[in-house]
Parts: structure tokens; sequence; C-alpha cells
């Protein structure tokens, strides 16, 4: 099992506030829960060792990310809009592997420019690597 502690919009530069579609971002209270599980990582638990800062997203549809650099095995695909936070699209137009630890690679991660976090898409994680995603209050478990 691995327990995945993500950051917050807060450090991405997105929007703190009600986007466009009336959906709220996280509380001040959420992001330092958040914060405060970076830093105490459970026993035996692998956490990201990587220095990009991800999202979990139950509505994405797809893994997402806005630096190419950090794609591995990058192909063209026909392009997709992603919208973003701040209303704008986007076109996807390229794809693949991004290393989160040593031993969890996700596949299939777009690459969107301009977009200014990185979303790690809970349908897809669940369907691409038969892992199971649960939340806690303090923690989530994939």
């Amino acid at each position: 099992m691995h327990s995945v502690v993500t950051e917050t919009v807060a450090h991405t530069g997105c929007s703190n506030n009600v986007n466009q579609t009336g959906i709220p971002e996280l509380s001040s209270k959420q992001i330092q829960k958040l914060l405060s599980l970076i830093d105490t990582p459970k026993s035996g638990c692998e956490t990201l060792s990587s220095k990009t800062l991800w999202m979990l997203d139950s509505g994405a549809s797809c893994h997402m990310m806005g630096d190419l650099s950090l794609i591995e095995n990058v192909r063209d695909v026909r392009p997709i809009g992603v919208g973003l936070p701040n209303g704008k699209e986007t076109m996807a137009s390229k794809k693949g592997t991004v290393s989160l630890s040593k031993n969890l690679k996700i596949t299939n991660v777009l690459y969107a420019p301009d977009l200014c976090c990185n979303l790690i898409s809970v349908g897809q994680i669940s369907r691409d690597l038969n892992y199971f995603v649960t939340f806690y209050d303090d923690v989530c478990s994939l």
C-alpha cells in the first residue's frame, strides 16, 4: 500500500477563491491539514519523493501536468482540450510517464501547457494500477 501525500493549490499559483464553475477551492484550514501531512509520514508507508507538487483530483479524467521536462517517454497524441482553473482552456497534445516515487510510476500523463498544478486522476490511477483509493480524515491511501 502506498500513502500519497500532496500539497495544495496555495503553492501552485492557482487561485484560492471560488473558481468560475462555482466550486470552492480548498479552505485555509484544509490547506494547513494537507501541509501537516507532508512533514509526518506514517511508519511503513511510502510518500511521494519527488519535489514536484501533486493534487489528487477525483473529477479529473486523466493525469495532467504543466511541466514537459518531468515527463518521460513523451509521445504525441491527438489534441485534447483541458479546462484550466482560471476558466481558460489549453490543448494537451503530448503524454508520457511520470515517476512519483522509487516504486510508483503513472502512465498516460497528459502535458497541458499553462496548467499551474499537477493532477493525479483518482479514476485513472484506480483503473491503470488496479488500486483502491481511500480517503481518511488525515491521509489518502492507495
